[in-house]
Parts: structure tokens; C-alpha cells; sequence
């Protein structure tokens, strides 16, 4: 089993520093992230495939994103 994290559970970190949260997802031992709504748009700020790279170069596994519906 791989502890994996919904990255909604750090909204206000995720939209200030997105790449330092994760630095710190990774090294408390997180192994799967799952992306959600977000203030800087697209992925953190990133594009779908900048995204994934920043993930994997931590060792992470990108699992999902939740989307929310139409207004």
C-alpha cells in the first residue's frame, strides 16, 4: 500500500508554493497525490504535462484530479 493524499487538504499551501508543498508531501512519505480546484488555474499554475513532471521528479505519482461542476 502507497499512502497517497487529496492535495484539496492544502488548498492555501498548495495555491502559495505548490512545489515547496509538495517537496514536503513527498518527504513526510506520501506517494500519491490527487490535484482539485485551485486559485492559480490549470494544475498549481502549471500545464497538465509541467505538472506531471514536477511530480515525478519528487518521486510522486500523480492519481487523479477532481473537477468541480458547471456554476
Amino acid at each position: 500500500y502507497q499512502p497517497g493524499i487529496q492535495l484539496f487538504t492544502l488548498f492555501k499551501q498548495m495555491n502559495d508554493d505548490p512545489v515547496a508543498t509538495l517537496k514536503q508531501v513527498a518527504a513526510v512519505g506520501y506517494k500519491e497525490i490527487e490535484t482539485a480546484f485551485n486559485l492559480r488555474g490549470g494544475y498549481y499554475g502549471y500545464s497538465a504535462k509541467e505538472f506531471r513532471n514536477v511530480v515525478n521528479d519528487l518521486g510522486l505519482t500523480w492519481r487523479g484530479h477532481h473537477a468541480g461542476g458547471a456554476p
